[in-house]
């Protein structure tokens, strides 16, 4: 699976009509996230359809900020998405 995240404020104003599977992301971002290849961006379900990661040791700074974010299933050998979630919104605390 992979999931893109974004500060993009767009995502508040216009939720669920950004061009990656609904969520206001550059391409830019979206590229630098997936060929991370690591956590939380890049990652596998679990038997039941899960993944489940954990942000740990974020600044303080960081406190207030909204996330959004998507998750999309693909096929790795063509990169060809088949299912994605709604965009999530997530304010660290």
């Amino acid at each position: 699976s992979f999931t893109a995240l974004t500060l993009d404020p767009y995502n508040g104003v216009a939720p669920g009509t950004g061009w990656w599977a609904g969520l206001h992301v550059s391409v830019d971002e979206l590229f630098a996230q997936y060929v991370s290849q690591a956590p939380p961006f890049v990652g596998f379900l679990d038997g039941s359809g899960d993944a489940t990661f954990a942000l740990t040791g974020l600044p303080p700074t960081f406190a207030g900020l909204t996330v959004y974010g998507v998750t999309t299933t693909y096929i790795p050998a063509w990169l060809a998405a088949t299912a994605n979630t709604n965009v999530a919104t997530v304010t660290l605390q």
